[in-house]
């Protein structure tokens, strides 16, 4: 541990230290005073060039300007020009130490001997925060114990001296040692903040660590080392405002440093802002392009934005930096991992995992390399060695928890989990707990693990909006509003909790109000990509043109074009609308843009399926396999492809490939049981739901299968009490409206009316199910209760085109007025949609606005050229309004279709209309 304690000195570098190399501002009383000592060695040298001693005040009033390079070029030269190597070689050290320069420092100074003992133990502690720096250990703690022996009254030495017993775990020795020094010192920041370190990470006393803290700040307002603790400490616990805060007070005393920089850049991206984040951190490299931690922050900060291929770039840029620090590897560990190649991950690893110190971030992430290529085994016993090279470690107890519940060890695995939380005062464990009782279907023991992270994290907002997500899920929307509001309390700026309760105000048509949270959120930061993005849902949600709608997202994406999330967001807005051909034009643009983006490479393959060029979506999901050969999603989207295709065998060979990279993936066990289905293989498709309930017996999906399984044999008992197992289990739209189909096909009316009246009177907004009835009706030609069904839903949802479209035609089939009204607002929201046009064609021609029909379905047949209906209403509307040739034109197009088309006896009839 002696490298992890060396690299909280005021000294380190990169860990700590940043690299200041530019003056700031200062009160101009300091600057009078500095600029005053600059021209009076100015001076000297002006009556002597060669002053060693002049050359050296100069150096000295540039570091306390924080013109670092200008320093060190200034004790270069009083070294060249013969001052004392006792007095300038230390200063120097020091700086080189500043400016990332240890490798340099090292090379140079490694085996110089100075003659004075306290200048030589000066010499050591710099040489050795220059060998911690670098990840070598050992080196280190020999020069600290020699600064010591030199000179045994060092400030630094003494210090240094400290941290050596606190590694070893002589954490009383240490204490007594920093206490003695402090005496003798009482303004020694290092003294204060190596005190301060050992309160904290051997005493876990935060507050005392937190007060001694200041004490060196208090000595030294710019000691950097210290700032930077303290802005951590705030980041790591997940209080925002807290580091914002502490921050500023960096900022004041050094704005435009490459620390102040870096954490200003951490905290917008803890605040999920990453193109700011990047923004920052790549001025702060321009500046200072040899600060390992802003390169290794860009990387973290790439991988967070999903831009592997740059995050590893630029850990590539770190690892020929700094070889031996740890933490590059373990970032670029994590890269690999992203990127499905384990195989590398474990090679890039391989040194921490061999040394006799176990790593154990490194073990762990050996560990996860392992899960991925299947060797569970192995995966288990470098959890098992990880714990035990770092037992408190919660991630690491948390991580080997998780293995034994994916080895089959559910009981034992939660034991450990509950355990590794019950000590984990950072709430990580609880994290992992809360989701592995979500994935078993505990909501409630959620709920309780969720308020117990609110009392570990008081003031971050992340399990606050946590808990208001549990809550809607139990459809508390008061409590789930109040959980979103204090988590924005908490932080104005935390984009999740104002999209929760944007959609709460949606859900209660305040669509003002809902606007105002993202509009607050763009005061603070005009270019907040979240925010716009959000902003834009609303515009969709509220009812706006699909043109303005489009604008919006357009705008999001060419202001935020490096962004692969502003693409996506356009790109899945084309496809849900159902405008094919604008969400292939945009995916193509996207893939221009961002050619290594594997997300915006899936976005592609969709949008060419969407567009029914599935050769080219296959080659496309095929390029992502080939990038990242553990991809089951890639997989997954093929098998669709396949079934696009009705190639049945292709899909489930698809879906079997993902289930070997994932085998506890359930959509693709229920898509392989569905094909089973349709194959009629029902042993097999029976023996996959029966799996599904193994592997996830308190979930629903396993039943649920099981009854769609029955249900296809027209087994209607089994498929019933299947359904109703699944309901015990969570009830859902889905499985009440199975329940419901089932229970009519069984020959039960009464019981399915009554099923379905209970329903709605227990989810009145449930428009899924509603829809479903009115579906119904329309089957039953009752069409005076589909008309029912559907104005109940637009009553509860003015903006749903299904129902609006299914309105319209009801009320076209009874000739009543208000379809061409309704009609026309389903295709203003939805412009992209055929089936929409062409119920406002039928509505159109109800009201014998026969042109208008005509146009507007040449618009329908346009977007859905290879919907055959679409073309045989044309011509009929074509005969009608007495444009022949147009009509024989798209009837000779239909002709052709031959029996694929089986509308043609209506063809043929149409034909003898014909002039």
């Amino acid at each position: 541990m002696l490298v992890g304690s060396l690299t909280l000195t005021a000294c380190t570098k990169p860990e700590a230290e940043a690299v200041e190399t530019k003056p700031v501002a200062r009160k101009p009383a300091l600057d009078q005073e500095l600029n005053a000592r600059l021209i009076e060695f100015k001076t000297q040298l002006q009556k002597d060039a060669f002053s060693a001693s002049a050359r050296f005040g100069m150096g000295q009033v540039f570091v306390d300007m924080a013109d670092l390079r200008a320093a060190e070029t200034e004790f270069s030269r009083a070294l060249e020009l013969g001052m004392d190597a006792n007095i300038v070689l230390p200063v120097l050290a020091r700086t080189w130490n500043l400016l990332g320069r240890s490798q340099a420092l090292i090379d140079a100074h490694a085996n110089t001997k100075l003659s004075n003992a306290t200048a030589m133990a000066e010499l050591d502690v710099a040489l050795a925060t220059a060998y911690a720096a670098l990840g070598d250990a050992p080196k280190a703690r020999a020069l600290a114990v020699a600064a010591l022996a030199s000179d045994p009254q060092s400030e630094h030495a003494r210090v240094l001296s400290a941290q050596v017993a606190m590694a070893d775990g002589r954490t009383d020795q240490a204490l007594k040692i920093l206490k003695e020094t402090l005496a003798n010192h009482p303004k020694s920041a290092q003294a204060w903040k190596a005190q301060a370190d050992i309160y904290l990470m051997a005493k876990n006393d935060a507050a005392a660590a937190v007060s001694a803290y200041e004490q060196a700040l208090n000595a030294e307002p710019r000691h950097m080392a210290t700032h930077a603790t303290l802005i951590a400490l705030a980041l790591g616990a997940g209080d925002l405002a807290t580091a914002q805060s502490r921050l500023d007070r960096l900022a004041a005393v050094a704005p435009g440093f490459a620390q102040t920089m870096y954490f200003e850049a951490r905290i917008a991206a803890a605040k999920g802002d990453v193109a700011t984040a990047r923004e920052i951190v790549q001025r702060a490299l321009v500046n200072y392009p040899k600060d390992l931690r802003s390169t290794m922050l860009a990387a973290e900060i790439e991988l967070q934005a999903g831009a592997l291929r740059t995050a590893e770039d630029y850990l590539g840029q770190a690892l020929t930096q700094a070889p031996r620090v740890p933490k590059v590897r373990h970032l670029l560990a994590q890269t690999y991992l992203r990127t499905d190649a384990p195989e590398k991950a474990l090679m890039i690893l391989e040194p921490l995992v061999r040394a006799k110190r176990g790593d154990a971030t490194a073990l762990s992430l050996s560990a996860e390399a392992s899960l991925q290529m299947g060797l569970t085994h192995k995966a288990t016993q470098l959890y098992e060695r990880a714990a035990a090279a770092d037992p408190t470690n919660p991630k690491i107890r948390t991580a080997l928890a998780m293995s034994r519940i994916a080895k089959g060890d559910t009981a034992g695995g939660f034991s450990d989990l509950e355990q590794a939380a019950a000590s984990d005062p950072t709430a990580y464990a609880d994290m992992a707990l809360l989701s592995a009782r979500l994935r078993n279907g505990e909501l409630s023991a959620a709920i309780k693990t969720a308020e117990t992270v609110i009392k570990k994290r008081p003031k971050s907002p992340v399990p606050q909006w946590l808990l208001g997500r549990l809550k809607l899920r139990m459809n508390d929307k008061a409590a789930a509003r109040s959980a979103f509001e204090r988590a924005l309390e908490l932080d104005r700026s935390f984009v999740p909790a104002a999209v929760a309760l944007a959609t709460l105000d949606l859900d209660a048509k305040d669509a003002a109000k809902a606007r105002s949270r993202f509009e607050g959120v763009l005061a603070l930061n005009p270019a907040h990509l979240d925010a716009q993005l959000a902003l834009a849902e609303i515009q969709a949600r509220s009812g706006e043109a699909e043109s303005a709608v489009a604008a919006a997202f357009e705008n999001v994406a060419q202001a935020h074009a490096d962004q692969s999330r502003a693409w996506l967001a356009l790109i899945n807005h084309y496809i849900d609308v159902g405008n094919a051909p604008a969400a292939l034009l945009k995916a193509q643009n996207a893939t221009a843009a961002l050619p290594d983006d594997l997300a915006i490479a899936d976005a592609l393959g969709r949008a060419q399926m969407s567009a029914g060029e599935s050769a080219q979506a296959l080659a496309t999901f095929r390029k992502i396999i080939s990038a990242r050969p553990r991809s089951y999603a890639a997989h997954l989207r093929m098998a669709d492809v396949y079934l696009g295709r009705n190639e049945i065998e292709s899909a489930m060979e698809s879906l079997k490939l993902a289930l070997t990279l994932q085998p506890e993936l359930i959509e693709a066990q229920v898509k392989l049981a569905g094909l089973a289905t349709v194959k009629k293989n029902w042993p097999e498709a029976l023996a996959i739901a029966r799996k599904v309930q193994k592997l996830s017996p308190k979930l629903p999906q396993g039943y649920h299968l099981e009854g769609l399984v029955y249900a296809a044999q027209r087994e209607w008992e089994p498929a019933l009490s299947a359904f109703k197992s699944a309901m015990q289990r969570a009830e859902s739209s889905e499985l009440a409206l199975r329940l419901h189909g089932a229970m009519l096909a069984a020959g039960k009316k009464d019981e399915a009316a009554r099923m379905a009246a209970q329903w709605v009177a227990k989810h009145p907004k449930d428009n899924n199910f509603i829809g479903y009835l009115g579906d119904q009706a329309m089957l039953d030609n009752d069409l005076v209760a589909a008309e029912a069904r559907y104005r109940a839903i637009l009553q509860t949802d003015d903006r749903n085109v299904d129902a609006m479209n299914n309105l319209a035609w009801i009320l076209t089939q009874q000739s009543k007025p208000g379809a061409v009204a309704m009609a026309r607002r389903a295709a203003e929201l939805q412009p992209s949609r055929a089936d929409v046009l062409d119920t406002l064609s039928m509505a159109l021609a109800g009201e014998n606005q026969l042109p208008a029909a005509l146009a507007n379905q040449r618009k329908a047949v346009e977007l859905a050229p290879k919907m055959p209906l679409l073309r045989l209403h044309l011509s009929q509307l074509a005969i009608k309004n007495k444009e022949f040739a147009l009509a024989r034109a798209e009837l000779d197009t239909l002709s052709a279709l031959g029996k694929a088309f089986p509308e043609q006896a209506e063809v043929w009839q149409l034909r003898q209309k014909l002039p």
